[in-house]
């Protein structure tokens, strides 16, 4: 993949999340903001757990 076409995938991906939780009011009768502060934690938590790590 070339560098462009990632930087184009991610500006995508970037701009799709906050117009999804802005448009879609619930995913499985669970407010979508629900879901971003889930996803977000467990990014969080992942990279912690990698960073404690040798």
């Amino acid at each position: 993949m070339t560098p462009i076409l990632k930087r184009l995938t991610l500006a995508l991906a970037v701009a799709a999340v906050p117009a999804i939780v802005a448009f879609v009011p619930t995913i499985a009768g669970v407010s979508t903001w629900k879901w971003v502060l889930g996803i977000v934690g467990l990014m969080i938590f992942m990279r912690a757990g990698r960073q404690g790590r040798p």
